[in-house]
């Protein structure tokens, strides 16, 4: 190969490598996209017993605008440090669409809570993760802290 094949195969290649890295620093700087969050369906003040053995149900749902099924469920956190136990889809809120369904462990979930919490403070929970395109993903939801029960998950 002559000098001028070897020129053309390296700018060739540093022009690809720049482009890669131009993709990626774009996809890490975007914004995140916003998705609904609603935690406890169904449930207006999303009550959380700190007794609870049980599991907090969350989901993001799906619309004509935003398909579920591209959330890598690997990276969903709650409160940055929460993992869902298990997902699932389903048509919760009944609009023709699929619906995320996470479970937390609600003992997770009280230990990502601030620990001055009051019985009935209302709490923002943040859900974060990661589109399979890389896209980030957040949504936040409010919940009622409850500090009392038999602490058997009822």
């Amino acid at each position: 190969m002559n000098k001028t094949g070897i020129k053309k195969m390296l700018t060739t290649t540093v022009l690809a490598a720049m482009a890669v890295l131009l993709v990626f620093s774009a996809s890490a700087m975007c914004e995140p996209v916003e998705v609904d969050v609603d935690i406890k369906p169904g449930s207006n003040e999303n009550p959380v017993n700190i007794k609870s053995n049980g599991v907090l149900p969350v989901v993001v749902p799906g619309t004509a605008d935003f398909n579920i099924a591209g959330i890598n469920q690997t990276t969903i956190r709650l409160n940055e440090t929460c993992e869902p136990l298990r997902c699932s889809y389903e048509d919760v809120n009944d609009d023709g669409y699929m619906d995320l369904v996470l479970k937390f462990e609600t003992r997770d979930v009280v230990n990502c809570l601030p620990e001055s919490c009051n019985d009935g403070d209302i709490v923002t929970l943040v859900l974060t993760g990661e589109l399979l395109n890389n896209t980030s993903i957040t949504g936040s939801d409010d919940v009622r802290v409850l500090i009392k029960g038999n602490g058997k998950g009822k």
